[in-house]
Formats: structure tokens, C-alpha cells, sequence
């Protein structure tokens, strides 16, 4: 295993011409914490750089999500509505969410507003399936997605509209030399939208359902000598989303400022602070402010043993505070705070055509108390262009600040101080082949969670009750030859309650996709993207399966100018995500992009 710094990594996937080699094998951070190539890493993982987001010309991060593997997604309404995802039939909070090395979901519901994302401002995504609790702590029981903020070079620029009155427009300006670097993103997005909710919903209103954000992200690095350098990224966010009863206005902001040293040619270490806040003002007959802030620090160190032996050892606090108020009485719920501190070693070595990673962390909540993970994981390269992988390990979610301690309403849905970790253990066969331009893999995996937190009992509170099993197996193929790029897969799951072998709700027990893009005469990109997801059952109904198709062009016109089109659900058809909520009909978005 080569020394590869971040830095390095960072550069390769910068948005220019990907080869072959790139697209197959790109080069991520957040499955072991330290720089490698996807061709090494013993997770499953997915890289979206920015070079696929503009080729796909997809308005938001939902287009692209749902198209990979282990992925169910769900979502009240159009764009700026309620969004889930689910990894690998687990719940929506069994993703850890990161930006920029910063944890982004709320400290009170545990979710993130993908919502509120906006796509212009993500530099590349980095998808790892299956736990990764030893590195990163609660909520990594499904998998993590890490979301990388723009990295523009010289001048970029972005306009254009499309179907219920869309209109998006971005605009950036980065650079750097001698080890100077600094950027600056800004977009506006509004839409008119459609009316979320049907007659089957709840508070129906007929009336549209617009959004409207704007976001800005900023980086800065620079050396302090030759083997030390600061770096700062910034992401603020803020949009308004109408629903049937009011309009609710959400403010999300990370910061991730880091200290990165070589203390010797073996040993480097890197200190981070971390900031994310989240507010959600909701305007209606129940008018309330959810404000939630996070502060945490990290240290972590890379000792290089040998070219192929790795050993990285943490230390990480956090700091959780969140404030419910309701505006109508003019009275605070509650207003609590958690703390969490832990500590972490993960190696891996390699030895001929085997490789292993050992990872152990223990974690001391405020709450509930201690907690230990640990995850082993194993693979031998044969014949070759194959290589086995086999996997286990254990993560957990600990509950959230809701959970804990909001006193319900009227003495329903109240949390519970008592409530234990949700826990999971997990096991994973996997087998891989890439050979020049192809590679296809097929992941076998089992998850099983207990303690699951549900609201149970005479009055709904919150209680440790619930447990579900997943089993599955994920096929994927990709594939870049020539001028052609080519990506597919499928994921069979079985997500079920334990108990009462009842599915969990919003999760299809199949589902595929295929995409296929195309470069012609060295100046018109064409992309194509197939979705197909199964029946799935929801609160109180059945959802039947649908199949999606999206068109996608971009044509260079020269000079730095793209003009780019994209059709979404070309052949119009009518499909469900959430029982009582409507999905866009066919829509057309046109643009013109400068870089």
C-alpha cells in the first residue's frame, strides 16, 4: 500500500476528462479514512464525481442516489419536500451523513435534509455500503455517504429553467499555486412545483407547492512550512419549502476546518474542529423553531508501518445541543444536550495477494453509556483479475435528542431518557472481477438490528422494541470503453420485521438501474437512465413497482460554453413514493453551463 495523501486524492478526481481507469478505479477516503483506490478498499463503495453530475444535467442529489445500488429512496411531494433514503433496507437515520468530514444530520430527528442539498454545490459523492461504526461511531449502521463542497477552477457559471416554472442559476471562481488554494460557489434555485399531497394525504390543498434556496460554499487551504497545511470549507444553505398547511424555512451550515502535519516521513496527523447547525422554522397553525448544533473534534493519526501496512488511531468528542420552541405559545419543549467522546484504531496490512482491516472503537455517550464496535474484514486475489472479500461487524445509532427527551404531545410520542442503542451485526461475501475497461462484483450481506426504537404502548412513547433482519445481494457491472461509459446494477433485499416478518415500509425488495452515456464527435455527450423499482408496502397502503426513464444531453459549444438538456420520465408515467403524495409527471429542463 503506497503513501497517498489526501491532497492527492482530491486532485484526481477534480472535474477534467476521466480515463478509463479513473471512472472504474477512482480514488476515495471514506471507507478506511485514509486515501485509496476503489479497486483496494474491501467495502462496497460508489464514487460520483463531478464529471457524472454534470453529464447527468440532474436538477438535484435524489437523481443520482436513487439510481445506485442498496439505495430505496421515498419523498413527500417535489422538489424541496421531505426525502429519505434507506442503504441497504435500513433505516433513513442508519446513514451516516457527512460533509466535508463534518456530521450534517439533525441532533433531534437524526435525519439530514437531502432537500435542502443543493446539487450545484457537491463536488463529488463517496457511497459506502455495509457499517462502518469503528471509524465513525453511531449511525453508520447502514453505510455512509460523504458529500464533497465545489472545487470550482478558474470561472464557472450555470442558468437555465424547465418544467413548473424551474429556474436555477450558479455561478464560482477558485484556483491556487504553491500550495495555495481557494474557491467560492453561489446558486439560486426556485420552482413553482406541484401540489405534494393528493386526496389519500393528510390536510389535502389542491394549491402548488413551491421551493426556493440559495447556498454559497467556500474553501481555503494553504502550507505553514513545508509539511503542514490548513484547510477550510464552508457550506450555508437555505430554502423554503410551501406544504398544504404553511411553508417551513431550513437553515443547514457545516464548517470543517482541519490542521494536516507530517510529524515524520511515516506519521501523519491531522486535527479537525467541525461545526454543522440546522434550523427548521415551520410557519402554519402549529408555527414552531427546531434549532440543533453540533460541535465536534478530531484527531487522527496514519502510521505508515510499511508500503503495506497502515495503522490509524483517533480521538473524537462531540458535542450535541438541541432547542424545540413552540411559536404559538411562545413556550420552549425542551432544550437538551448530549455528549459523546471516543476512541478508535483501524490497520490494514497486506501480505502477497491477501489483504485484512481490523478496526475496534469504544464510544462513551452521555446517556446510555458505553459501547464497543468492532469490524474484521478479509480478501484473496486469485486467477488474476478476481478477488474474494468476506466481512463482519457490528455498529449501532444511538438515539436522538427527540427520542430522549421531547415530552411529547399531550403525553404521546414522548421520548424516553432510558432508551438503549439501537445495535446491529452484520456479514458480508463479496467477489470481484475487473479486468482493463470492465468490472462487475456481486455482494451477498445480512444485517440484523436489534433494540430497534419505536413509539409503543398506551401513550406511543418511545421504547426499545422492534428487530429486523436484511438479507441481500447486490449485482453491479460498469464498463468505459471507447467513448462509451456504462453503469448497472440490481439489489434483491429482504427487509423485515423480526417479529411479525412484516416488511419495512418504503422498501422495495427489488430493484435495478441502468445507465448509458455516450461521446459523439468529441462534442455532444447523451446519457440514458433506466430505474426500476418493485412494490413496496407503506403506512396504509401497497405501492405498486414503476420503471423511469431519463434522457440526458450536453453539447460543447466551444469557448467554455456546455448547453445541456435533460428529460426526466419521458414516457410520463404515474408511480407512487409515499402513499398520499403525488411525483412529477414528465419535465424538461434546459441550461447553458460556462467553465
Amino acid at each position: 500500500m503506497k503513501k497517498l495523501s489526501v491532497a492527492a486524492a482530491l486532485a484526481v478526481v477534480s472535474p477534467v476528462a476521466m480515463s478509463a481507469d479513473m471512472v472504474l478505479n477512482p480514488i476515495l477516503v471514506t471507507a478506511t479514512r485514509t486515501a485509496e483506490t476503489a479497486d483496494e478498499t474491501l467495502a462496497p463503495v460508489t464514487v460520483i464525481n463531478r464529471e457524472e453530475i454534470e453529464q447527468s444535467s440532474a436538477g438535484n442529489v435524489t437523481d443520482l442516489l436513487r439510481l445506485q445500488p442498496g439505495v430505496d429512496m421515498s419523498q413527500n411531494g417535489g422538489t424541496g419536500s421531505s426525502v429519505n433514503f434507506y442503504l441497504r433496507g435500513t433505516e433513513s437515520d442508519h446513514i451516516l451523513v457527512l460533509v466535508d468530514g463534518v456530521r450534517a444530520s439533525s441532533a433531534t430527528t437524526g435525519a439530514f435534509t437531502w432537500q435542502n442539498l443543493p446539487l450545484s454545490q457537491i463536488e463529488r459523492i463517496e457511497i459506502v455500503r455495509g457499517p462502518r461504526a469503528t471509524l465513525y461511531g453511531s449511525d453508520a449502521v447502514g453505510g455512509v455517504i460523504q458529500i464533497f463542497t465545489r472545487e470550482p477552477e478558474g470561472a464557472t457559471a450555470r442558468v437555465g429553467g424547465g418544467t413548473y416554472d424551474t429556474y436555477r442559476a450558479e455561478a464560482g471562481f477558485g484556483g491556487g499555486e504553491g500550495g495555495w488554494s481557494y474557491g467560492i460557489n453561489a446558486a439560486y434555485e426556485e420552482t413553482e412545483g406541484f401540489s405534494s399531497s393528493n386526496p389519500d394525504g393528510f390536510d389535502y390543498d389542491p394549491d402548488d407547492d413551491g421551493y426556493e434556496n440559495r447556498s454559497v460554499s467556500v474553501r481555503f487551504g494553504a502550507p505553514l512550512g513545508e509539511q503542514t497545511r490548513v484547510q477550510l470549507r464552508a457550506l450555508h444553505s437555505d430554502g423554503e419549502s410551501e406544504y398544504d398547511r404553511g411553508t417551513i424555512n431550513t437553515l443547514n451550515q457545516t464548517l470543517d476546518s482541519r490542521l494536516a502535519t507530517t510529524l515524520t516521513p511515516n506519521w501523519d496527523s491531522t486535527l479537525q474542529l467541525g461545526y454543522a447547525t440546522e434550523q427548521l422554522e415551520t410557519e402554519s397553525s402549529d408555527s414552531s423553531t427546531i434549532q440543533t448544533r453540533r460541535q465536534s473534534a478530531e484527531w487522527q493519526n496514519d502510521v505508515f508501518l510499511t508500503d503495506d501496512d497502515v495503522m490509524t488511531l483517533g480521538l473524537s468528542a462531540r458535542r450535541d445541543v438541541g432547542k424545540n420552541e413552540d411559536d404559538g405559545a411562545g413556550t420552549t419543549v425542551f432544550n437538551e444536550a448530549i455528549k459523546n467522546y471516543a476512541a478508535f484504531a483501524h490497520y490494514t496490512g497486506r501480505s502477497g495477494p491477501m489483504k485484512v482491516e481490523l478496526g475496534l472503537r469504544h464510544d462513551r455517550h452521555s446517556e446510555f453509556g458505553s459501547h464497543t464496535t468492532g469490524q474484521l474484514a478479509w480478501s484473496r486475489r486469485f486467477a488474476r483479475d478476481w478477488r474474494f472479500v468476506a466481512s463482519a461487524g457490528t455498529a449501532f445509532k444511538a438515539p436522538t435528542l427527540n427520542q430522549l427527551f421531547h415530552p411529547g404531545f399531550g403525553g404521546f410520542f414522548a421520548g424516553n431518557p432510558d432508551l438503549k442503542p439501537e445495535k446491529s451485526q452484520s456479514a458480508e461475501l463479496s467477489l470481484r472481477w475487473r479486468t482493463g475497461s470492465q468490472s462487475a462484483s456481486a455482494n451477498a450481506f445480512y444485517n440484523r438490528v436489534e433494540d430497534l426504537i419505536a413509539y409503543s404502548g398506551p401513550m406511543s412513547s418511545a421504547v426499545n422494541v422492534d428487530e429486523a433482519r436484511i438479507p441481500g445481494l447486490e449485482l453491479i457491472y460498469k464498463a468505459a470503453w471507447r467513448q462509451w461509459n456504462v453503469a448497472a446494477n440490481a439489489t434483491f433485499q429482504r427487509p423485515r420485521n423480526e417479529a411479525t416478518d412484516e416488511p419495512l415500509i418504503r422498501r422495495a425488495d427489488t430493484k435495478g438501474a441502468l445507465v448509458i452515456g455516450r461521446r459523439w464527435l468529441g462534442q455532444l455527450n447523451t446519457r440514458g437512465e433506466l430505474e426500476y423499482v418493485g412494490e413496496r408496502e407503506d403506512r396504509s397502503a401497497s405501492l405498486d413497482a414503476y420503471t423511469l426513464v431519463n434522457l440526458a444531453t450536453q453539447w460543447d459549444m466551444g469557448a467554455g460554453f456546455t448547453l445541456e438538456g435533460r428529460i426526466e420520465n419521458v414516457a410520463d408515467r404515474d408511480y407512487t413514493l409515499v402513499d398520499g403524495y403525488n411525483t412529477p409527471e414528465r419535465t424538461v429542463y434546459l441550461g447553458i453551463r460556462y467553465q
